[in-house]
């Protein structure tokens, strides 16, 4: 990214004006309890898909889980997520015991889960127990190329795991993909400018987050 552009310039600044009116110099640090590497999933470009017989996997006792998340909270870091690949080894019954466990040990600390899609009692139970929100990517509105990223999955079940976890009061975080590989082309093709992308194609891996707080059409 070339500074110099004026074109450049200005947007850094317009960015950095709305972050400071947001956050000042504030820092939020989460803690990140990545509890396992097993996935049943075989998306293309994730590092742990099923398939990946190069990668050691692990996973957590709820022991350790609780235990990672209270050393957390003891060093100041008041929010914690629980995150992993979609290792449904892990029951709905450990994961009420465990957000509950949390929970126990501070009733303010916010909890989000990050272990992919799960069906609607499951979210249910989550809730109840007392997370507060729900992190899953979006990744792409563009059905062919959420095919070609994920072979083994459901664009119809992907999105309504969003509308249930939002119906049922999760506070969400998502976010879509944009890199080289083919993927960022898709999301600007239609208003990006030329220089843009071609920027795009020297990427290697770009994201972009955004929070839900709506509801959208889902299957129940």
């Amino acid at each position: 990214m070339d500074y110099r552009n004026p074109d450049v310039a200005r947007r850094v600044s317009e960015a950095h004006r709305i972050t400071q009116k947001k956050f000042n110099n504030k820092v939020y640090i989460r803690g990140i309890v990545e509890f396992s590497n097993y996935c049943r999933k075989n998306c293309n470009y994730c590092g742990i898909h099923r398939e990946n017989s190069g990668v050691k996997r692990y996973r957590m006792s709820a022991d350790e889980i609780v235990a990672a998340a209270e050393n957390n909270l003891k060093q100041g870091i008041k929010t914690v997520v629980l995150q992993s690949g979609e290792d449904m080894s892990y029951s709905r019954a450990d994961m009420v015991d465990i957000i509950q466990r949390i929970k126990a040990i501070d009733p303010e600390c916010p909890i989000t889960l990050s272990f992919g899609e799960r069906s609607r009692e499951d979210y249910a139970a989550f809730k109840e127990a007392g997370a507060d929100r729900f992190l899953m990517r979006f990744e792409t509105a563009d059905r062919e190329l959420f095919a070609s990223l994920h072979p083994d999955d459901d664009f119809d079940a992907h999105l309504n795991g969003f509308g249930f976890a939002l119906y049922l009061g999760h506070k969400f975080r998502s976010g879509f993909f944009t890199s080289s590989f083919d993927v960022g082309y898709k999301f600007v093709k239609y208003s990006a400018s030329k220089k843009e992308r071609e920027d795009l194609e020297d990427a290697t891996a770009v994201g972009s987050s955004f929070d839900i707080n709506y509801t959208f059409g889902v299957t129940f």
